[in-house]
């Protein structure tokens, strides 16, 4: 459970916490806390009714079971933190650092993450369904499982992470960097991955169906298996990409106006 005076001392504001911590060594204790409700029947929202934790330094908080929906975080340090099955709904986390941090199972929907760094923090079961996580950084991120669906991942560096079994599906991806990625057997229906790097991505057993793919970089990745049904393959780079196994039927549209032809790639 949490520690009542660690609440106590948050109410206080960010300026009082901060400098409490940098004067006491000690671990911020916030499991199963509703630190909503807690700023709510204080008064203590913001005038947007979010709780105002902007800036705050929270490094290596614990916050296991709590709920932190409907909170203001950009710019704060959870590097290290422990979030896991943690309640962030609609919390904004923008240019927030995350690093290390573990937020297995939590939910994180309609959060927004854009500009936060999350290198190698584990995601693993969480819920980012409608996410922005526009510009983020997840190298290194463990994401197995995850739920990324009709997230907002444009220019996000998602470099040598583990997506296995990832929904993805209908989430825009454009020019995110994906490369060196495990994504097996994730689910990236109808996902815009425009002029995305894909080079060296592991898909096997993938679900592109429909996927916007034009200008995408897949030299080198492994599409064993993987099926891409209707997807947009406009000046794909498929560069030494492995396509044994894998299922394309798929109407190349070219953009001069001709009628679509179909492939199958065996």
């Amino acid at each position: 459970m949490a520690n009542p005076q660690h609440i106590e001392w948050l109410l206080e504001g960010v300026k009082e916490w901060n400098t409490r911590l940098k004067k006491d060594e000690f671990y911020p204790d916030f499991r199963c806390a509703d630190v909503f409700h807690e700023f709510s029947v204080r008064g203590k929202l913001d005038e947007n009714g979010r709780i105002p934790l902007r800036y705050i330094s929270l490094r290596e908080a614990h916050f296991e079971g709590a709920d932190l929906s409907f909170a203001d975080l950009r710019n704060s340090d959870l590097s290290g933190a422990r979030l896991d099955e943690a309640k962030a709904v609609d919390t904004w986390f923008g240019l927030a650092r995350l690093d290390n941090a573990d937020l297995s199972e939590c939910v994180l929907e309609g959060a927004k993450l854009n500009g936060a760094s999350l290198n190698r923090a584990r995601l693993t079961k969480a819920n980012l369904k409608n996410a922005d996580l526009a510009g983020a950084s997840l190298n290194d991120a463990n994401l197995d499982s995850a739920r990324l669906d009709s997230a907002q991942l444009q220019e996000a560096v998602i470099h040598n992470a583990f997506l296995l079994l990832a929904n993805l599906g209908g989430a825009d991806l454009t020019e995110a960097d994906l490369s060196d990625s495990n994504m097996n057997y994730s689910e990236l229906v109808g996902a815009n991955l425009f002029k995305a790097n894909l080079s060296s991505v592991l898909l096997n057993g993938a679900n592109l169906n429909d996927a916007n793919l034009q200008r995408a970089d897949l030299t080198n990745a492994d599409l064993d298996m993987a099926t891409v049904v209707g997807a947009n393959l406009i000046n794909t780079n498929l560069k030494g990409a492995n396509l044994s196994g894998t299922r394309i039927w798929t109407a190349i549209l070219f953009p001069d106006g001709l009628s679509p032809k179909q492939y199958t790639f065996k």
